[in-house]
């Protein structure tokens, strides 16, 4: 006898379609609101997108295409000198070479085949300078606006899980670097639920961090992130020199050596720097800039204000007028041959200062442990241009504890020292004691070594003092 259940298929379909329906609603939504599902084309989608991108410009220098980056390593000729370019620090080899000199004409040649990396990661061979102008005309002008948001990034890892309801397929990654990121984005579906496990870290342009719990955060991060800083997509590679430069930097490095030499000035590309030969400068503390030669004396003014690459300092000294202007800081270069602090307007104004003291300071660290050691002699003191050195034969000075300095030529006078400005001055005040008097004054370092040390004062008048002390 055959037996049949006409209830029991509706009632296992209607089952089957409840589980089902469970659980697209159970990923959907426990632990989940709708508002914090991605959806494709969402504002914040495009967002993610756009921070995800391959940014193109920090091979400007090699390329001159923001939206295209080189694949490394690859070789160029520069002035017909091969070159291995390994990783992106590399490319500062190439900027070295090109800033030895303004007035040059540099060449670089890019050795084919390459492989090119477009804003999406894609990769193309190309095989010689036609190829790579053609991908060039893909990419906006100098400074053009593109997607690129370079001005936030993720921290990576970032864990995201997606669930479509029609295909019942789950997926739930890692996202490690930029490339996953943009590709899992592309993929969306419109009927994918795709929900990111927060918090999310972003990284801000100036390197600080912020976390964000939600999806609305999230958005309102990117948004408040996206225009605060230079993206750097021009092709002028001068500008981003000076990263960590500050206004206290630069106004130590010019008390720090005296007697600054005009080494470079070009004006609308035309070479200036034979007009500045002979002229020594000198910028004071207090704003003064000196100027001085054999014959003359300027005296004017200087200002700096800003941070990083948007330093701006302003000259105005009277009568120099090729130096009048607001320049940019662009480089502050030390090593332990010579201080450089390199300003420009733009390409075509370039402005080098440049003196042979070491590493911003003529002093050193060392400055008091060597005048302390053991008594010294004035064996030079020329006063605005007059020779007093023998005034002072037979005194011997010495620098002792406390701040206080000695000077005895038969007769002791106390006064006191005082090394101030990050090692690179010396002031010295003797009170109203006859002769004594003459070396009240703020010294700066030029040279010290261990049985000698040279000073001199600048005043804001333009009046100048040497002295010199040799160790007895």
């Amino acid at each position: 006898m055959k037996t049949s259940y006409p209830f029991i298929i509706p009632f296992v379909a209607a089952i089957i379609l409840f589980a089902s329906s469970c659980r697209k609603e159970e990923f959907a939504f426990v632990g989940t609101a709708p508002d914090q599902t991605l959806l494709a084309g969402s504002a914040v989608v495009t967002q993610l997108q756009n921070i995800a991108l391959n940014d193109g410009s920090a091979d400007n220098i090699i390329d001159q295409a923001s939206c295209l980056s080189i694949k490394l390593p690859i070789n160029v000729l520069l002035n017909g000198v091969s070159i291995t370019i390994n990783t992106p620090e590399d490319y500062d080899t190439i900027e070295d070479i090109y800033d030895e000199m303004d007035d040059d004409d540099d060449t670089l040649e890019i050795v084919f085949p390459i492989t090119v990396i477009s804003e999406d990661f894609s990769e193309t061979v190309v095989s010689d300078s036609t190829e790579l102008e053609n991908l060039r005309d893909t990419c906006p002008e100098e400074n053009g606006e593109d997607a690129d948001n370079e001005c936030v990034d993720i921290k990576y890892p970032i864990s995201i899980s997606s669930f479509n309801p029609n295909t019942e397929v789950t997926q739930s990654i890692s996202v490690l670097n930029d490339n996953m990121l943009l590709n899992f984005l592309s993929n969306i579906r419109d009927d994918d639920v795709v929900t990111i496990a927060f918090p999310v870290t972003l990284i801000l342009s100036d390197g600080t961090e912020t976390m964000v719990g939600d999806l609305l955060g999230l958005e309102n991060a990117i948004n408040d992130a996206g225009n605060d800083c230079d993206e750097d997509d021009d092709f002028y590679y001068h500008d981003d020199d000076c990263d960590d430069c500050t206004v206290e930097e630069l106004s130590t490095i010019w008390s720090g050596c005296t007697d600054w030499v005009v080494e470079r000035l070009v004006r609308d590309n035309a070479n200036m720097s034979g007009n500045y030969t002979g002229l020594t400068f000198n910028f004071l503390e207090d704003g003064t800039a000196v100027a001085i030669s054999n014959t003359d004396t300027f005296v004017g003014t200087w200002s700096a204000v800003g941070s990083g690459n948007d330093i701006d300092m302003v000259i105005d000294i009277p009568g120099l007028n090729d130096l009048n202007a607001t320049w940019q800081l662009n480089e502050i270069a030390l090593d332990t041959n010579a201080s450089v602090v390199n300003l420009r307007i733009g390409e075509e104004n370039v402005l080098l200062f440049a003196n042979s003291c070491a590493n911003g300071n003529a002093a050193g660290t060392n400055t008091d442990s060597t005048l302390e050691n053991g008594s010294w002699q004035v064996s030079s003191f020329v006063n605005d241009g007059t020779d007093e050195t023998s005034d002072f034969t037979g005194v011997s000075l010495t620098f002792g504890a406390n701040d206080v300095v000695t000077a005895d030529n038969g007769a002791p006078v106390n006064g006191t020292w005082t090394i101030q400005n990050a090692n690179t001055q010396l002031l010295l005040d003797f009170g109203s004691a006859l002769l004594f008097d003459r070396l009240n004054n703020d010294w700066r370092f030029v040279a010290v070594t261990d049985t000698q040390v040279e000073l001199k004062h600048i005043g804001t008048g333009g009046d100048t003092a040497t002295l010199i002390l040799t160790q007895q």
